[in-house]
């Protein structure tokens, strides 16, 4: 993987991975990095080395709690850290104006976190145009791709008529 300097994508889900390989922090070109269903107890600090990142999926691994460190990501866009252990979230990681989707679901969210992630959408119509522009979102990071993902995860998706 060392040689893989000018990976843009990178998928490492269902790895048994313990921590995050070191090779990884050297792609420095990477945009999406999927590295779910491992058993990623904490991230490395220097993770913002991957000062390229828009899309990075965690989902499904130990993770207690998320590093500032993802905070220097400027250009990260989709955070995916459902089915973990996460009790509390960093205060600049939920300002972050560069960050356009979190997914928390699945978490043992202390409930002051609870009341902070529901005041984001005032309403239903706002929460609802989100939704539509992260599934835009989603579809346009597949057209990017040079090849088409073997399998995609369970992607809830609604339409509202």
């Amino acid at each position: 993987l060392r040689d893989l300097q000018n990976l843009s994508c990178l998928d490492l889900s269902s790895n048994q991975f313990l921590s995050m390989p070191i090779c990884v922090l050297r792609m420095s070109n990477l945009k999406n990095l999927d590295i779910s269903n491992n058993k990623l107890k904490d991230l490395p600090q220097d993770l913002d080395r991957l000062s390229e990142l828009e899309s990075l999926f965690l989902q499904k691994n130990k993770l207690i709690y998320l590093p500032k460190v993802l905070c220097r990501l400027i250009k990260l866009k989709m955070l995916v850290v459902s089915g973990n252990d996460i009790k509390n979230l960093p205060t600049s990681l939920t300002t972050d104006p560069n960050l356009k989707y979190i997914d928390l679901r699945e978490n043992p969210l202390d409930s002051r976190e609870d009341e902070m992630l529901s005041e984001i959408f005032e309403d239903d119509e706002e929460r609802q145009e989100f939704e539509r522009d992260l599934m835009q979102m989603y579809f346009e990071d597949l057209k990017g791709r040079e090849m088409a993902p073997a399998y995609t995860t369970r992607v809830s998706l609604s339409l509202q008529l």
